[in-house]
């Protein structure tokens, strides 16, 4: 019977094609999580949290109760530092800064866990098998927790840099599978709280569920089911979900049209294409320092203008005859005495201009209506001696 875990439902929502490939046509990927210091830092933490509750209960390693949290410490920096020596870690700076969230985690968790009397919880990476007839789910679940009132909490830990919000862990999938998985496997009890764990920021984002959020997802798994079946293993009729973040990471680029329709250059044109992006680079180089001095005039010009009370910088705006305020019917006389006739309309300010258009003479109007300078329209005006 077919097997669907969240990290099959997750895989299927992600890219269609990926899922194919990897759950139905047997193709390994290549893999990046071996290669990804961050990545592994948080399979250690994460295995840390199940060793520290499950040596106490299996091994009594843990002398008088429970180990010092210098020692445990300690030991998992020695841990750290045999597995960084088969990663790629650019610098050990960068080292020695994913090690400190290492023990930053292990030092937020050993507090938390204190302040409960390091009570054992009741399931540590609990496995679970849900039968549902037409397919089974399956999973494993990090930790479930007894409550003084008698209720359950499931708590899944994320070594993760961004902490979900209520509204994204009430969305969350796996906690929806966690749930039915509580109810109907492992303790035959339905949780009333789940909680999603960020041992690095230390904080804990709570969430409930109910039937009806069960009955969604079965409802979007059993549709997933129904298209596998439809299409089969052929590979054409799987879609592709191209994007950044997912592509990025994909171990299938090799195998899928999309990425190689947008990303190869290994084409007739490769050269050109090539000579163009570093034409492209060497002009981006020789404009930085243009776009810097622009920058820096625009500030300075903003920083006059807030300083003089000024709306607008044009040929009049600048000359002490207008004064700190604006006033239209000054700069229409400056700009007739003016030995150039031609001036551009866009130097006076056309809202003032309307806001004080009855203060001008009947031929200022006359000469202003003909240059058009109440349209939005920039138009030369002819200003006669």
């Amino acid at each position: 019977m077919k097997s669907y875990s969240y990290s099959k439902i997750r895989l299927w929502e992600e890219c269609e094609l990926k899922f194919c490939a990897h759950e139905l046509l047997g193709l390994k990927p290549d893999s990046l999580f071996d290669f990804d210091p961050k990545m592994q830092l948080g399979s250690l933490i994460h295995n840390y949290f199940e060793k520290f509750y499950k040596s106490q209960i299996q091994t009594s390693l843990f002398r008088q109760g429970v180990i010092s949290l210098p020692e445990w410490q300690e030991e998992f920096r020695q841990e750290w530092d045999k597995l960084s020596q088969k990663l790629f870690i650019p610098s050990k700076d960068i080292q020695k800064a994913l090690e400190e969230r290492g023990l930053v985690s292990l030092k937020n968790f050993y507090e938390r866990e204190k302040q409960k009397d390091f009570k054992l919880p009741i399931y540590l990476e609990g496995r679970f098998q849900v039968d549902l007839g037409q397919f089974k789910l399956g999973g494993r679940i990090d930790r479930v927790d007894r409550e003084e009132d008698g209720s359950l909490t499931v708590i899944d830990y994320k070594i993760s840099d961004q902490v979900q919000t209520c509204l994204q862990a009430d969305a969350d999938q796996q906690l929806t599978l966690y749930y039915l998985a509580c109810k109907q496997s492992l303790s035959r009890e339905a949780p009333k709280r789940l909680a999603l764990y960020y041992p690095i920021q230390d904080e804990i984002v709570y969430t409930t569920r109910t039937d009806d959020d069960v009955h969604e997802l079965l409802e979007k798994i059993l549709n997933m089911d129904l298209e596998i079946l439809e299409r089969g293993c052929n590979s054409d009729k799987y879609n592709t979900s191209p994007a950044e973040w997912k592509c990025r990471s994909c171990g299938f680029k090799e195998q899928c049209p999309e990425h190689k329709f947008m990303h190869d250059l290994s084409l007739p044109n490769k050269a050109d294409i090539e000579s163009k992006v570093e034409e492209f680079l060497s002009l981006k180089k020789q404009i930085a320092p243009l776009e810097e001095s622009l920058e820096g005039l625009k500030s300075e010009i903003k920083e006059y203008m807030k300083d003089n009370q000024l709306k607008k910088i044009g040929a009049c705006s600048l000359k002490p005859i207008q004064g700190d305020i604006y006033d239209p019917i000054k700069s229409w006389d400056f700009i007739r005495k003016l030995e150039d006739g031609y001036q551009y309309v866009k130097s006076l300010n056309k809202s003032l201009i309307d806001e004080h258009w009855d203060n001008f003479e009947p031929e200022q109007k006359d000469i202003l209506k003909a240059a058009k300078i109440r349209k939005p329209v920039v138009y030369h005006l002819r200003v006669d001696n």
